[in-house]
């Protein structure tokens, strides 16, 4: 209904995008001439969310949020290091995942929220929480559909 419009994230000679498509919901191009690296995971829709790129378990990882799930992938070839489902209702994953420390916070308004644990070794994940009711008429957990929590 309102389009897709993803933030771009430009890391070194790579830009990332969320783009959507058979195995293409993210996209890395070469950010001089716009060529193809690598393309990753495969989503209904790409949703809103910005990709972020942080170091966690001696990796770095680019974290990608799209409205079925929140994914780990290296981002030098686009491998998938972990994926949680976390459905976004209406395609709306958008506020940009939030990290602190070994946590880290994905939040929308009609599906909630959830927290995941990075793994200090490896690059993998543990759940903490997940918010079990969410609901517009009866809110009673951290529901955001278009902030980013700090």
């Amino acid at each position: 209904m309102w389009g897709f419009s993803g933030q771009l994230l430009l890391d070194g000679n790579k830009l990332f995008s969320l783009i959507g498509g058979e195995g293409a919901t993210v996209v890395a191009f070469d950010k001089s001439t716009g060529q193809e690296i690598w393309h990753a995971l495969t989503a209904k829709e790409p949703g809103y969310s910005s990709p972020i790129l942080f170091e966690a378990g001696g990796r770095r990882q680019l974290i990608v949020w799209h409205p079925g799930a929140a994914n780990s992938l290296d981002p030098d070839s686009g491998k998938v290091y972990w994926s949680v489902p976390f459905p976004a209702q209406s395609g709306m994953s958008i506020a940009t995942p939030r990290r602190d420390s070994d946590k880290l916070l994905f939040t929308s308004f009609y599906n909630g929220s959830l927290m995941l644990e990075l793994a200090s070794a490896k690059p993998e994940e543990k759940t903490l929480w997940r918010t079990q009711k969410a609901s517009e008429k009866d809110t009673t957990h951290l529901n955001s559909v278009m902030s980013t929590p700090f």
